[in-house]
């Protein structure tokens, strides 16, 4: 019997289901247009499959826009940034679920680095 315990936790516990994130990266921001870029990571447990794509959130008036430079024509919209993620992340999954489906190929990541730019002019 072992009586040290059960030893340190994994770090991390997941379900087989899909599992979406998150993590913040940057872009350059105009004035006048609040801008976030994201990256989605998808990791699908059973085979580990692993898709990250960069998303940019603008401010349109009083809503938020969403999109992804690797899936033209697929856009999220919400009234705060939150919501338009959660939409263009429910599109880009329904999307990349379609790919698989038709036996197409998933969109391939194209953006290698962002980063955000500050411009001084006289």
């Amino acid at each position: 019997m072992n009586k040290k315990g059960p030893g340190p936790p994994e770090p991390f516990s997941f379900s087989a289901h899909a599992f979406f994130a998150t993590a913040p990266s940057f872009s350059s921001v105009p004035p006048g247009k609040p801008q976030l870029r994201s990256h989605l990571l998808c990791v699908n447990i059973d085979k580990m499959t692993v898709y990250s794509y960069p998303i940019t959130i603008q401010r349109e008036g009083k809503h938020y826009y969403a999109y992804s430079d690797d899936f033209p024509g697929v856009y999220g919209l919400g009234k705060t940034v939150e919501g338009a993620k959660h939409s263009i992340l429910k599109a880009m999954r329904l999307y990349t679920q379609r790919c698989r489906k038709n036996r197409r190929p998933v969109p391939p990541t194209r953006t290698v680095y962002a980063e955000t730019v500050t411009l001084a002019l006289d």
